[in-house]
């Protein structure tokens, strides 16, 4: 947990869980090419304090076992992907936000289809495109040239497309 900005607001109780995935341990695999996923991590947590929002964040989390799943390791998946349910369950959360396309498609996809696991799920560019539309959130417009790649996890297998447009 030291890798949360201490300006950021997290909770022990709140009805928004935020699922991290690997980011916090690709700081340290990547650390040596100067990659921070936790940059990501933490500007999810400030979005959502900015909508306030303060989410928790578990402090044991685990693996959302996607890669295992996707390489045959089924026993290995099923007993992290029990690991997590049991974990999120305890905090009676009604809603759980990912910035992570491949946590937020094992958790939409996988844990619904193999477990008893239903609740309110969003990737943090949904809630942004959102608030945008509700005008809880205004950007300034800077003409610049970008392009930009779709999450193969969010587009084609989760059909979401058009939020991160509205962002843009």
């Amino acid at each position: 947990m030291d890798w949360i900005d201490k300006n950021l607001k997290i909770s022990e109780n709140s009805d928004t869980l935020y699922f991290v995935g690997c980011a916090p341990f690709f700081d340290v695999l990547f650390s040596d090419i100067g990659v921070t996923p936790t940059r990501t991590a933490n500007s999810t947590i400030k979005i959502l304090n900015y909508l306030g929002i303060i989410p928790i964040v578990l402090k044991d989390e685990k693996c959302c076992g996607h890669d295992l799943l996707w390489q045959g390791d089924f026993d290995n998946f099923k007993n992290l992907a029990l690991y997590n349910i049991d974990a999120i369950k305890k905090f009676g959360v009604k809603k759980m936000v990912f910035s992570c396309p491949e946590c937020y498609r094992a958790f939409r996809i996988d844990y619904s289809k193999y477990f008893d696991f239903k609740i309110e799920m969003y990737h943090i560019s949904e809630i942004v495109a959102n608030a945008i539309a509700e005008k809880k959130i205004r950007f300034k417009e800077i003409a610049k040239s970008i392009t930009f790649q779709d999450p193969c996890r969010l587009g084609r297998h989760l059909g979401i497309y058009n939020e991160q447009r509205k962002i843009l």
